[in-house]
């Protein structure tokens, strides 16, 4: 169990990492964002769209890895923390 809680979690920065990397490029847009064509207005909000769907997501996986971290620990209050 604990090593599907390693991979959940890396694959969690991983996208923490994506999340980060696209939130700073939306910011960067947006101060050069031409508000008088409609259609970079239309390509910014879908660019939007994509940042808040993928942060969507993302609080989902953080609220599943969650659950999964409380399983791990009520399992080793039951029958104890291992030694390695």
């Amino acid at each position: 169990m604990k090593s599907a809680l390693t991979t959940k979690q890396t694959s969690l920065n991983a996208e923490k990492t994506r999340l980060k990397a696209l939130s700073a490029e939306l910011d960067q847009d947006r101060l050069y964002l031409d508000q008088t064509s409609q259609y970079a207005v239309d390509a910014f909000n879908r660019k939007v769209g994509q940042v808040n769907n993928l942060n969507d997501r993302m609080q989902f996986s953080v609220n599943d890895f969650n659950k999964d971290v409380d399983a791990f620990n009520t399992e080793l209050e039951r029958v104890g923390t291992p030694i390695h």
